[in-house]
């Protein structure tokens, strides 16, 4: 039973020689290694908040990227909007001085057409009176050759005015 009970000598120089060991391992190997420890605790928990912070910034970029797509697409919206209104504007517009030319140009031609009916009537008369004035004469020269029928003819005229 002696190995099961320590003798004092023994039990007093691994006493000693444990309380050294923890001393140096407390002195010169237990503070590096807690300060180690503390170190990559601290490193941990900063790639941590980095971790946050950059999810954080993401959830923001992704909102306003959102924001801008969508005012982008209302810009987009607006424009094209704005675009269409502009084509009806000019096609009502169009249409409005086509119709303005077209009745203008069918007011000269009725003009034209008046001015062209007038002349044609006032050449019709001027013929008419022409050929009434040679058929006139025609006839007065026939009836003129006779002696006696230009004193007759004074005499009908005078007796009517």
């Amino acid at each position: 039973m002696d190995l099961l009970t320590p003798a004092f000598g023994t039990f007093f120089w691994q006493t000693v020689t444990l309380s050294t060991v923890i001393l140096l391992l407390g002195k010169f190997a237990w503070k590096p290694i807690l300060k180690a420890l503390k170190e990559r605790e601290d490193k941990i928990s900063a790639t941590l908040d980095a971790a946050k912070a950059a999810e954080e910034k993401m959830v923001q970029l992704e909102a306003k990227s959102k924001t801008i797509l969508q005012t982008a697409q209302h810009e987009g919206e607006k424009v094209v909007k704005d675009a269409l209104k502009a084509k009806t504007a000019i096609l009502e517009e169009a249409q409005h001085e086509a119709e303005e030319v077209g009745n203008q140009l069918i007011k000269k031609a009725r003009h034209t057409l008046e001015q062209e009916k007038v002349a044609a009537v006032l050449a019709v008369r001027a013929e008419v009176a022409a050929m009434a004035v040679d058929a006139t004469k025609k006839l007065l020269n026939k009836e003129l050759a006779v002696p006696n029928a230009q004193e007759e003819l004074l005499k009908d005229l005078t007796k009517n005015s």
